[in-house]
């Protein structure tokens, strides 16, 4: 088995590596002509031009952002420990100087800000850190690999890979391992979490707290996500997941609101609703009889109290108050109820008494009409 080192370019330690633990780890796909090739050099053919680790790479204008794929990623991990390795080995006089850069920019590490000429106030800590910038300003990256073909300004990545791919984008952040890995040209996110919006591309104005939150995310901005896995496969905009898990089963919807760990954003009912509020804990949940009603204003805001349009406060009942007239209304009605029953039964014995009546009258009248003399009839002619 072989790695084509002519389409990868790789140092012959990386290709050794490659060869002991790349296909295993990785994958690796068939080269027809050379054998085994490993996924991440592929990329060269579908897109991504890496002459060496150390060298600019080159991004045609069909460049495909996600064309390296998730499994790849395990072998990115592994080529940038390797290297880290490398680094960890050599003595400290023999350690790597990425040399004097412009004035106001800091760089440690390897082919940390490589490319660098007027950019000012940035600052690469890490192998191939901010390896494309050349005008750019005011960024940060700390961790192999970060921000690797990055030319936008304030961009801060604190993590292997984080924002990697980042290329005109501007104004984000990104902590923790592979946060942001996929953004092109999103603007203002903020990722915080292993994996956090991961798969943005072009997204913009996104908050994501916490391992996998918002990992799905593509395009959709303004989405705020906080807790792991939060808003996991949602791509929609303005969303919010607050609790583990949150928003879960989000994924083309828009301001719909979930809070609480596993509450997923879709109703059983409709399925996923736009401009919806799903709070977890609250349905059967039993509370004392020392309670306020809580009310909502057409502004959205809650509350126990109201006042009118002057400032003052109006009274409002409250659900003990409540509770007592309408158990004085239950008792009213039990009582009508009562005396409705007593009615029906003197009815009843009324309508008895008037048939009992009416028979007698009737035997009266029979009997009068049984007592009543025969006609004489009177001859005049005598």
């Amino acid at each position: 088995m072989t790695v084509r080192n002519d389409l990868c370019d790789l140092p012959d330690a990386a290709v050794a590596f490659l060869l002991q633990y790349g296909p295993a780890m990785a994958g690796a796909e068939r080269d027809e002509q050379a054998g085994y090739v490993p996924s991440f050099c592929l990329a060269k053919s579908r897109g991504t031009v890496y002459d060496t680790f150390m060298k600019t790479p080159t991004l045609p204008p069909n460049y495909i952002q996600r064309s390296l794929g998730r499994p790849a990623l395990l072998l990115v991990s592994l080529l940038i420990g390797f290297f880290a390795l490398c680094q960890q080995v050599q003595s400290a006089t023999d350690t790597p100087d990425p040399g004097a850069k412009p004035l106001s920019n800091t760089a440690d590490g390897q082919g940390a800000l490589l490319s660098i000429t007027t950019g000012l106030y940035n600052s690469a800590f890490g192998f191939d850190s901010l390896l494309s910038i050349t005008d750019g300003n005011f960024c940060t990256g700390v961790g192999a690999g970060t921000l690797l073909v990055n030319t936008g300004d304030q961009n801060t990545a604190v993590g292997a890979g984080a924002l990697l791919s980042n290329a005109d984008g501007e104004n984000n952040s990104a902590v923790g391992a592979f946060a942001l890995f996929n953004n092109v040209s999103g603007n203002a996110n903020n990722a915080h979490g292993l994996g956090a919006l991961e798969s943005n591309v072009d997204g913009s104005g996104n908050n994501a707290f916490g391992k996998s939150a918002l990992l799905e995310n593509v395009s959709g901005g303004g989405n705020t996500a906080i807790g792991d896995d939060a808003l996991f496969n949602c791509n929609g905009n303005e969303n919010v997941g607050v609790g583990h898990g949150a928003g879960f089963l989000i994924t083309t919807g828009n301001n719909i609101i979930a809070i609480g760990a596993g509450v997923n954003g879709v109703s059983t009912q409709f399925g996923e609703v736009d401009d919806s509020c799903y709070i977890g804990n609250i349905y059967g949940a039993v509370i004392s009889d020392n309670a306020a009603f809580v009310f909502v204003d057409a502004d959205g805001k809650v509350g126990t109290g109201a006042v009118d349009a002057n400032g003052n406060k109006v009274a409002l009942p409250s659900p003990q108050a409540m509770l007592n007239e309408f158990l004085k209304g239950q008792k009213r009605v039990a009582e009508l109820e009562s005396i409705v029953a007593q009615q029906a039964q003197a009815m009843e014995v009324l309508t008895a008494q008037l048939k009992e009546q009416a028979a007698q009258i009737q035997k009266v009248s029979a009997h009068v009409e049984l007592s009543k003399p025969e006609p004489q009839i009177v001859n005049n002619n005598q």
